[in-house]
C-alpha cells in the first residue's frame, strides 16, 4: 500500500462483402452468384464464430467476477491483484483538484503516457505548467504555458524512470509479503460514476500533521486506474480530493508529446 500512498501524495470484430458486377453470359452470372453466396456462408460462419467467443468471454468474466464477488481486503487485493492493477500501456487522465488550504483556488492535473513518453500539467495559482518528456531523446522539456522560454533536462531513455505514474500491480513476491498491504484498512468493489471501482481506505502516519491520515481511493476497473482519491485528517476533515473529470485508455495520444517550436528551451 505504501507505493499506492506515495503515488497520491505526490499524485468488434468489423466483416465487409464487396461484389462487382458487369455483363456477360449466364455462365459468368453463375460463378458471380456462387461466389457471393460462398461468401455470405464464410461472413455468417464468421459472426457466429464470433458470437461465441464473446459469449464464452462474457461467461469466462462472469465466473471471475463470482468468485471475487463477495471477498474483500487483502483476500480480494492478493486475488485480483495483477489483474486489475496492472497500469494501461497508453492512458490520458485529467484530475481536478480541490484542497482544504486553498479552498477557493481550481486546480487541475494532467497525466498522459505512451510508449514511455510522459505529459504532465498541473494548473495552480494562475501557474500552468507543463512538463514533456520523450523517449526520442531522452530530454525533459518544462515550459509554463504562455511563455516562449523553458527549459530542458536529459533525463533518461524512457518516462518509466521518473515514477510519477507508477505501475500498482503486485508481483508474486510481494503478493506474499504482508508488509504489501501495511495500512491497509478496507478493500471492497464498489461503483463511483457508473464506473466498476475497486474502493480501498489505507491509514497512515503524517509526520508533518503527527497524526493518522487516511487516504481513500476509488480504482476503476475498466480503465485500471483511480479515478478518484480523498485524504482525510483522524477527525475526518478533508485535507484534499482528487477526482477524474476525463480519463481514457488505449488510444493515440502522440499529439501531446510534440514539443512546441515556438518556446525556447534552455539546456540544463
Amino acid at each position: 500500500m505504501k507505493k499506492i500512498i506515495v503515488f497520491l501524495l505526490a499524485l468488434s470484430l468489423v466483416f465487409s462483402l464487396s461484389a462487382c458486377s458487369s455483363g456477360g453470359g449466364s455462365g459468368e452470372q453463375d460463378k458471380q452468384t456462387t461466389t457471393v453466396e460462398q461468401a455470405t456462408e464464410q461472413q455468417t460462419e464468421a459472426t457466429t464464430q464470433a458470437k461465441q467467443e464473446e459469449t464464452t468471454a462474457e461467461q469466462t468474466t462472469a465466473s471471475k467476477d463470482a468468485e471475487v464477488a463477495n471477498l474483500e481486503g487483502v483476500e480480494l487485493l492478493k486475488k485480483i491483484g495483477n489483474e486489475t492493477f496492472k497500469k494501461p500501456e497508453n492512458f490520458y487522465v485529467e484530475m481536478k483538484i480541490e484542497s482544504a488550504e486553498m479552498p477557493n483556488e481550481e486546480m487541475t492535473m494532467i497525466m498522459c503516457e505512451q510508449g514511455g513518453n510522459l505529459r504532465y500539467e498541473m494548473n495552480a495559482m494562475g501557474n500552468h505548467h507543463i512538463s514533456i518528456t520523450t523517449v526520442e531523446d531522452g530530454y525533459t522539456y518544462s515550459y509554463n504555458k504562455g511563455e516562449k522560454s523553458g527549459y530542458k533536462v536529459k533525463y533518461g531513455d524512457n518516462a518509466e524512470d521518473m515514477d510519477i505514474v507508477p505501475d500498482f500491480s503486485f508481483d508474486e513476491e510481494e503478493l506474499e509479503d504482508e508488509a504489501t498491504f501495511e495500512g491497509l484498512v478496507t478493500a471492497r468493489y464498489d461503483k463511483l460514476d457508473g464506473h466498476k471501482v475497486v474502493y480501498m481506505e489505507m491509514k497512515d502516519f503524517d509526520e508533518d500533521l503527527g497524526e493518522d491520515v487516511t487516504t481513500k481511493l476509488w480504482y476503476s476497473v475498466k480503465h485500471r486506474y483511480p479515478i478518484k482519491m480523498e485524504m482525510n485528517k483522524e477527525d475526518g476533515t478533508v485535507i484534499m480530493t482528487m477526482h477524474a473529470v476525463e480519463i481514457e485508455i488505449d488510444k493515440d495520444f502522440s499529439e501531446h508529446f510534440k514539443i512546441p517550436q515556438d518556446v525556447e528551451f534552455a539546456t540544463y
